[in-house]
């Protein structure tokens, strides 16, 4: 409950979704001589449960994770290049074994 002007509240409710309760609310303030100046519902969408639930916003998310994506590829494409070193490295290792071992059978 929340008074923005003098003589004027505003009254929050909470249901289930299923539960309209919008008759049953106008009655009962009727019952009571309080009249009702505007009654609206809210349904919340999936972003907004979202937002409440985790207090940041979906788009704030999608940046960290395209963030995230970034380094992860700039750090695959590393290892990448690396682990394409180490080969080339091996394959001149072995190359350079077997001509070493053709120039030793070749002195015998």
């Amino acid at each position: 409950i929340k008074g923005e002007e003098e003589g004027v509240i505003n009254v929050f409710a909470k249901t289930n979704a299923e539960e309209d309760i919008r008759d049953m609310l106008f009655f009962a303030f009727a019952e009571k001589k309080l009249p009702v100046i505007h009654m609206e519902t809210e349904k919340l969408s999936l972003e907004d449960v979202f937002m409440k639930l985790t207090g940041q916003d979906v788009e704030e998310i999608e940046e960290e994770a395209k963030k995230a994506s970034g380094k992860i590829e700039k750090q695959s494409r590393s290892f990448f290049r690396k682990c394409k070193k180490e080969e080339r490295a091996d394959k001149e290792e072995k190359e350079e074994e077997e001509r070493v071992r053709e120039r030793f059978i070749k002195k015998k």
